[in-house]
């Protein structure tokens, strides 16, 4: 059977290939952002265009490229910092068979988180891919210091008897060393990543300063508030811990 039975052949103009999102056909645009200006204000700058063309509800954009969509990353973001937070205080609390505990370790993320926001809003970066990587980073570290000082505390607790007070206290003159040791150790180790330049700059230098940053706001709050707070949650705890026991042998009328 012949072509010409079924199809009309007509010579066109047409692309040599149709690209698709999806099932939808799509033209890709390449842009590079101007020095000082974030993925996020882009992202603005180009939906503001879309509206004063007048673009009708049957074309979309969206950014495609090494980032990819800004703001699918940034849930994505805030997902896998959740999990990892919750995953921790459930470790912990099974590690040290208590749900007060953990929060006294948990309490040095957002220092640190703020520590990283503050070093990229200083050096006017902005708080990209490279900032999540550091979150996480950062989240372990923290995490490290705090666990050193609680750990000693608690079994300090147990096995002397001592008070949170003094449990504490003793752990905080005994674990400096090491804490400090290792929050230096870490933060020199991203100093080159912040002064050397060349190929991937823009990646390396977001992740080295939110790492100093946040290491150094995060050591300042593990040895202030940390065991100020270990003291609050212990009391907190015994008594829960005491109106738990008297609710159990009060007489039933």
């Amino acid at each position: 059977m012949p072509l010409s039975v079924v199809a009309k052949l007509t010579p066109t103009r047409d692309p040599a290939s149709v690209t698709h999102i999806g099932y939808t056909s799509s033209a890709s645009i390449s842009l590079e952002l101007a020095p000082g200006v974030s993925l996020s204000q882009a992202e603005d700058i180009i939906k503001s265009e879309e509206h004063n063309l007048g673009f009708t509800d049957a074309i979309t954009g969206q950014l495609i490229s090494d980032e990819g969509d800004t703001g699918q990353s940034t849930r994505n973001s805030e997902l896998l910092i959740l999990g990892a937070i919750v995953t921790v205080y459930l470790t912990l609390g099974m590690l040290y068979e208590n749900v007060f505990h953990p929060l006294t370790i948990l309490s040095t993320i957002p220092s640190a988180s703020i520590g990283a926001i503050i070093a990229l809003d200083v050096f006017q970066l902005p708080f990209s891919g490279m900032g999540t990587v550091a979150m996480l980073l950062l989240t372990g570290i923290s995490l490290k210091n705090a666990i050193m000082l609680v750990d000693f505390a608690v079994l300090a607790e147990r096995e002397r008897h001592l008070s949170p007070l003094k449990a504490i206290r003793e752990a905080s003159i005994l674990r400096l060393r090491p804490i400090v040791m290792t929050t230096c150790a870490a933060a020199l180790g991203a100093v080159p990543l912040i002064i050397m330049s060349g190929y991937g700059i823009e990646l390396r230098q977001p992740l080295g300063l939110a790492l100093v940053g946040g290491l150094l706001v995060s050591q300042l709050q593990t040895m202030i508030t940390t065991p100020a707070l270990y003291v609050v949650i212990s009391k907190i705890a015994q008594a829960s811990y005491i109106r738990a026991k008297q609710k159990k042998h009060s007489p039933v009328l």
